[in-house]
């Protein structure tokens, strides 16, 4: 769980959860229902089987699929004021990227790799950018498309 923290453990917890409980409940109604009949069976039927593990798969591809979605809304940063600001970023691989910051009006160029991170050097002329006001509704559908086209 190193790539859940905080809140988005929370939500996964407490979704799991509610399947789990939900799983038990079927489970309980199906055997009150056997026990009410008289049907004499040497074992689980293949329906059964087969509908328990076809659940399964789904409610861990669900997993998958949230926690990928958390991560990825958890890289993105969405709102608040800070005197720190990421003016340009370029991908050099997976993991790799060089960033130009903003940190209280200097500019710096930083490597960041998936151990640690290298000053590269200060930009005596800074980037001049223009800031665009970019509302929450616009930033989530560049992220879903972005999903779409991976």
């Amino acid at each position: 769980m190193a790539i859940l923290q905080g809140s988005a453990f929370r939500v996964l917890t407490s979704f799991v959860t509610f399947f789990s409980s939900s799983v038990y409940a079927t489970a309980t109604a199906v055997t009150a229902a056997a026990t009410t009949t008289a049907v004499t069976t040497t074992g689980p039927s293949k329906e059964n089987l087969a509908t328990t593990f076809v659940g399964l798969v789904l409610v861990i591809c669900v997993i998958f699929l949230l926690a990928k979605l958390l991560k990825r809304l958890q890289e993105t940063s969405i709102g608040g004021k800070s005197s720190m600001k990421i003016i340009s970023h370029l991908a050099l691989g997976q993991k790799e990227r060089v960033l130009v910051l903003d940190v209280n009006g200097k500019q710096i160029v930083v490597g960041v790799t998936a151990m640690q991170i290298n000053l590269l050097m200060e930009l005596d002329n800074p980037i001049i950018v223009k800031e665009k006001e970019v509302s929450f509704s616009s930033q989530l559908k560049n992220i879903l498309r972005r999903n779409d086209a991976s």
